[in-house]
C-alpha cells in the first residue's frame, strides 16, 4: 500500500485555457532526464464558476492570473491536504524532499523553454 503521507507525485491543475501550458509541462515531465510522475486536473469552468462552487481550487499563486483570464497552472504534492504539520512550526527543512524539488524545478523550467521556442 502506498503511504499517503508521502507526496511522491505532482498535480497539475489548470483551466481550460491553459491547455498548452499544461501539455507542455506533462511532456517535460515525461522526459527520462526528469522523470517526475504526475496526475494533471484540466478544469473546464471558468473562473467565476470555480470562484462560486470549486473555491478551494483558488488557494495558490495562480489563482489571480485565473481571475485576469492568464492562462496558468497551480503544482502541488497535496502536502496541505496530507500533513497535519503543514505550514506549523514542525513544517521544518528535514521533511522536504529536494530529489523531487529539483525534478519539479526541472519540469518547469523544461517547459519555459518549450514554450518560449514553439
Amino acid at each position: 500500500m502506498n503511504d499517503l503521507t508521502v507526496g511522491n507525485y505532482i498535480l497539475i491543475l489548470g483551466k481550460a485555457d491553459s491547455g498548452k501550458l499544461i501539455q507542455s509541462f506533462c511532456a517535460q515531465s515525461k522526459l527520462d532526464s526528469i522523470d517526475l510522475p504526475y496526475a494533471c486536473l484540466q478544469v473546464p469552468f471558468d473562473y467565476q464558476v470555480i470562484a462560486r462552487r470549486m473555491w478551494d481550487l483558488l488557494i495558490a499563486d495562480h489563482a489571480p492570473f485565473w481571475r485576469a483570464g492568464t492562462p496558468a497552472i497551480s503544482l502541488t504534492d497535496g502536502g496541505q491536504f496530507r500533513l497535519p504539520y503543514y505550514h506549523t512550526p514542525a513544517d521544518t527543512i528535514d521533511k522536504l524532499d529536494f530529489d523531487f524539488a529539483a525534478k519539479i524545478c526541472k519540469a518547469t523550467i523544461a517547459t519555459a523553454i518549450d514554450l518560449m521556442t514553439s
